[in-house]
């Protein structure tokens, strides 16, 4: 598959929302109950939705007529651009696109000089932790991060959620 990456666009937000509650259907596969429960979720509104895709850039991968089927929202920090958000739409999933993704991500970092590339994600959901483990990702243990990636780690485990559950990573 044929896939551009561009930054976002004006009009973009709405359709990255649809793409982010799509992708979240997945986590229904998981044996797991808490985390499955996502999947039950109802989207956030679109309001709410829309920091996430400020505070860095925001890549978006599109199908052969420039339709959005995947992002990539980043969040410049201190010392690392962290990856807040990969969502690809299930219709174009296991074809590369979140690869393709990640690449440009890594690309942006290393253009802008960032010392490392930081994510926090689900521990053992086979799309999450392992996905970028096998990209190059490792573990980085909550009591040895600094203060700002601890922050991030913890504002996003889902409230009520274990934190065990998650995994911050870097690169």
């Amino acid at each position: 598959m044929s896939v551009r990456i561009r930054e976002m666009r004006a009009g973009d937000p709405p359709l990255l929302h649809h793409i982010e509650h799509a992708a979240a259907r997945l986590f229904a596969t998981v044996p797991d109950p808490a985390i499955a429960a996502i999947a039950e979720h109802p989207p956030v509104a679109l309001e709410a939705f829309i920091p996430v895709l400020s505070g860095g850039p925001v890549f978006v991968a599109c199908d052969a007529g420039d339709r959005p089927i995947g992002f990539a929202a980043a969040l410049e920090l201190v010392d690392c651009l962290y990856l807040r958000e990969l969502s690809v739409h299930p219709d174009h999933q296991g074809k590369g696109v979140g690869s393709a993704l990640l690449d440009e991500f890594l690309r942006r970092a290393r253009r802008d000089g960032a010392a490392r590339c930081a994510l926090s994600t689900f521990r053992a959901v086979p799309f999450n932790a392992p996905f970028y483990r096998q990209r190059g990702f490792v573990e980085l243990p909550i009591d040895q991060a600094p203060l700002h990636l601890r922050n991030r780690f913890f504002d996003e485990t889902p409230p009520g959620m274990d934190p065990a559950h998650r995994i911050l990573m870097v690169r």
